[in-house]
């Protein structure tokens, strides 16, 4: 997994978890404390999707055929939470 990608996002993870745990003092309020569990979740959620994205690629390019390609493609909406399929 390239560092461009997994450090920010364990740093983001990090910093959540030590928000959250309120090592440095309260939060000011519960939203805060649900916006930073949402973004600790997120945080993790990416990293999970790379790692399978790599996995997924790593398997398709091991067994595809010599000569032949390997080729992904996916919708250009964006889906997810929030937003509308």
């Amino acid at each position: 997994m390239s560092h461009e990608l997994r450090t920010p996002l364990n740093a983001i993870i990090g910093f959540s978890d030590v928000l959250i745990e309120e090592i440095f003092g309260p939060l000011g309020n519960k939203k805060q404390r649900e916006y930073l569990g949402n973004i600790k979740e997120s945080g993790a959620d990416l990293l999970r999707v790379k790692q399978i994205l790599i996995n997924l690629l790593s398997n398709a390019v091991k067994f595809t055929p010599q000569g032949t390609t390997v080729s992904i493609s996916f919708p250009a909406e964006r889906v997810g939470k929030g937003s509308s399929p």
